[in-house]
């Protein structure tokens, strides 16, 4: 097999599913191996795939059913798409209107963050140059960091329409209270 390649057990470990998750998704067609290995039966994702990936996990922690998540990708209409995500975010907030304990949400407090338009596949200096940063001004990290797609006509694909940034929460030291906090673009 050629190298950039993933096997099913390497993608689970990635992004955090389950092996039955992810035949799951190829038995509906949301998420299907770029190659199965005839021999072994092997399932095989290139990294250009992680995109689509990632837009289902996105979906899915917003609430919509795989059927809606396969009409979003199957269609891939930017307009069908914003109008998806604007309906989503009235049932959630008619959902969630009478919701007072805030410990749900993102909490205030300095983020070191940088935006950038390459896929997934091209992300891994990104992060690098993220956390040196983020090393050099000495912060110390306080939460789990969190790359978002912002998509804005083209979904998921890289190029003038898409950008995602990525957010890792920071403390400042005592010393660094007047300091900035990282916030670096990449292209």
């Amino acid at each position: 097999m050629q190298t950039g390649f993933y096997r099913i057990g390497q993608v689970s470990k990635l992004f955090g599913l389950t092996l039955k998750t992810l035949r799951h998704y190829e038995k509906l067609g949301l998420f299907i191996p770029e190659y199965t290995a005839p021999d072994t039966n092997y399932r095989y994702y290139s990294g250009r795939q992680f995109e689509r990936l990632r837009l289902i996990i996105f979906l899915k922690g917003l609430g919509l059913s795989l059927n809606e998540i396969r009409r979003q990708l199957d269609s891939m209409r930017a307009e069908e798409y914003i109008d998806t995500l604007r309906k989503q975010l009235k049932l959630l907030v008619d959902k969630n209107s009478d919701l007072k304990d805030d410990s749900k949400f993102i909490k205030a407090g300095y983020h070191a963050t940088i935006y950038y338009s390459r896929l997934t596949d091209d992300s891994v200096p990104i992060w690098s140059a993220l956390m040196e940063e983020i090393t050099r001004a000495s912060y110390r990290i306080r939460g789990d960091a969190v790359r978002v797609p912002i998509l804005e006509k083209g979904i998921g694909v890289a190029g003038d329409d898409y950008l995602a940034c990525i957010r890792v929460p920071v403390e400042l030291t005592e010393n660094q209270s007047q300091g900035r906090i990282p916030c670096m673009t990449f292209f």
